[in-house]
């Protein structure tokens, strides 16, 4: 066996890189502090999966990839920072609605605004055209992705 771990250095997933720039991680350091700190990374899961007409706490569950259990408890720390709050369904009186609050689409703007401001960044270091071709390879594996894992290949 290789003892050589030179290829885990630098890593993109350890080390703060121009593609680290785009992650969602990078973006929460972003947010204004003031008012979201007590927003972390896995509270995206629940945000970037809400429609903003609302969406059913199992959808947002299946559209995360994660557990029922698992969202019920982001939903419900969501709650706490006032991002979203839970209504009842009007077509299954079971169910609830996650809709955002006033704070939770403000939160949203402010997301945006600092995605924006690190693709700027990461524009400046690559140049127009490899940040097009950059988004462009993400769009494109972003298609060909299943959950957290690619989909097999297929040769044509």
């Amino acid at each position: 066996m290789s003892t050589d771990f030179q290829w885990t250095h630098p890593a993109p997933s350890n080390l703060k890189t121009p593609c680290a720039l785009n992650s969602p991680l990078t973006v929460i350091e972003l947010i204004d502090k003031p008012r979201f700190s007590g927003v972390r990374l896995a509270h995206v899961g629940v945000i970037r999966n809400l429609e903003f007409s609302g969406t059913r706490a199992t959808d947002l569950a299946a559209r995360a990839s994660m557990t029922k259990q698992a969202m019920a408890e982001l939903i419900e720390q969501c709650e706490a920072l006032k991002l979203v709050i839970r209504v009842p369904d009007p077509r299954d009186g079971r169910a609830k609605i996650v809709r955002f609050t006033p704070n939770g689409l403000a939160f949203m703007e402010n997301f945006r605004l600092a995605l924006a401001r690190a693709q700027s960044e990461l524009k400046l270091i690559l140049g127009k055209d490899r940040m097009d071709i950059f988004l462009e390879s993400l769009r494109n594996y972003a298609e060909h992705t299943v959950g957290d894992r690619p989909e097999e290949a297929t040769t044509n």
